[in-house]
């Protein structure tokens, strides 16, 4: 394991632009200097950047996009303005924009489609406009669009793929079906696809579309018509489970592919009856564990992200590979 910073605390999310790594969570220090809740270092060499916007309250998710770091969570300030749950910075400066589209609860997760952004999260207004849990949005103005996919429960995860809007969470209605956990929808009518519906039996807590196959992990035990644990394959057209099946045997909370190898991070200790503590990787074909090895010790792997230089990992731990590692580490891919 390569060396990179320490926090004092738990990281949730990660992100980057260039050769820079902005990390969010839950922690007041990244190498005992002063970062509330956000922080970036130099991916290629470690050090640990100025960037220090200042938030008050926990970072859940990170979109870098243009000029910004769009953040959602659970804060009430940034940079000593009141900005709550949602906000834009500007990813050289760490100055928050104008852009200010209050929720009234935590949001979970943010993407695009190159247009608008999606929020995700568990609130029943954005902007002061009424809307549950999910909604569209320019990244220059305030207040939500009119497009609304009514998801009666919190939204987790998004994520875009040829023009739909795959999102996953605790909900049994989105876009006007019943949908349990997982929908996908129409960018445009918010409409829920009526052919894909996996539906898990749990939590969806990750989800990465790919061609021909969306691949799930969460708190489930069934999905696509199939038993399988916490994390599964299931078919682009009508959601049905294929033979991808790793068997974790702990949630899993965030999923990243390369090519054949899909990394996954969770609370697990096992991967395919095989010893793999909070982070692994699968091959996409056989299920089987690939040869990255990131076993860490704590609580919960939380995000992974895959660069030129590592792949990093973000969590609740202690250590990772045997070496001290708070919250964030470098790994060999």
């Amino acid at each position: 394991m390569s060396y990179y910073p320490q926090t004092n605390g738990i990281v949730n999310a990660l992100t980057m632009t260039g050769n820079t790594l902005y990390l969010g969570g839950c922690f007041t220090t990244v190498n005992s200097s002063t970062y509330n809740n956000l922080a970036s270092i130099n991916a290629e060499t470690g050090s640990v950047l100025g960037w220090n916007p200042n938030v008050t309250g926990v970072v859940y998710t990170m979109l870098a996009y243009g000029p910004d770091i769009y953040v959602g969570g659970a804060f009430t300030s940034i940079g000593g303005q009141p900005y709550n749950n949602l906000a834009a910075i500007n990813a050289s400066t760490g100055i928050p924009e104008v852009w200010n589209p209050y929720t009234n609860g935590p949001v979970y997760s943010i993407t695009t489609d190159g247009t608008f952004l999606y929020i995700g999260g568990q609130y029943t207004s954005v902007g002061g406009v009424p809307v549950s849990n999910l909604c569209q949005i320019y990244p220059t103005v305030s207040t939500p669009t009119g497009w609304s996919a009514n998801v009666n429960g919190p939204v987790f995860v998004q994520s875009i793929f040829n023009n739909s809007l795959y999102v996953g969470g605790y909900f049994s209605q989105a876009g006007g079906l019943a949908r349990n956990n997982a929908a996908q929808l129409n960018t445009i009518t918010a409409a829920a696809n009526i052919t894909w519906n996996p539906g898990p039996d749990n939590t969806v807590a990750a989800i990465v579309p790919a061609a021909g196959v969306i691949y799930l992990g969460g708190s489930f035990a069934n999905i696509g018509g199939q038993a399988r644990n916490y994390c599964a394959a299931v078919s682009s057209f009508n959601g049905s489970a294929t033979a991808f099946n790793p068997n974790p045997n702990g949630t899993v909370s965030t999923l990243a592919l390369n090519g054949t190898e899909l990394y996954m991070g969770g609370n697990f200790t096992t991967v395919g009856g095989n010893s793999a503590g909070l982070f692994a990787a699968a091959n996409t074909i056989t299920s089987a564990l690939t040869t990255w090895v990131a076993t860490g010790t704590g609580n919960s792997g939380n995000t992974v992200l895959i660069s030129p230089w590592a792949v990093f990992v973000g969590g609740d731990f202690s250590a990772v590979n045997s070496v001290t590692a708070h919250g964030f580490a470098g790994t060999v891919p």
